[in-house]
């Protein structure tokens, strides 16, 4: 089994299974993400807000008549949006049963 670790260092790598790496193009799409979502802030947030507030909704038929519709508030958006503003809450545990901890000193 030492063959392939051998191997390997000779080629230049480390040995073993190579890590999970960004890309050139990952990162030039990701670039160009954040720069599109930046030049669309205001939107972007109106919307969500739109989501989170409830708001009307307009649908036209095969006929071409408009209905509006109520949509109620859009309880992820509003846990999006509170998070975002203050921060994520700490998250509880409850253990239903008994815990045993063995340390070696």
């Amino acid at each position: 089994m030492s063959a392939p670790a051998h191997i390997a260092r000779e080629n230049g790598k480390k040995g073993g299974r190579p890590k999970a790496g960004h890309t050139i193009a990952t990162e030039q799409l990701r670039a160009f993400v954040i720069e599109q979502v930046r030049q669309n802030a205001q939107p972007l947030l109106n919307a969500k807000l739109a989501l989170a507030l409830g708001h009307k909704r307009v649908v036209t038929t095969r006929t071409g008549k408009d209905l509006i519709y109520d949509e109620p508030p859009d309880a992820t958006s509003i846990q999006y949006l509170l998070n975002q503003a203050v921060g994520k809450p700490t998250e509880t545990l409850k253990v239903e049963e008994d815990i045993r901890l063995k340390i070696d000193v």
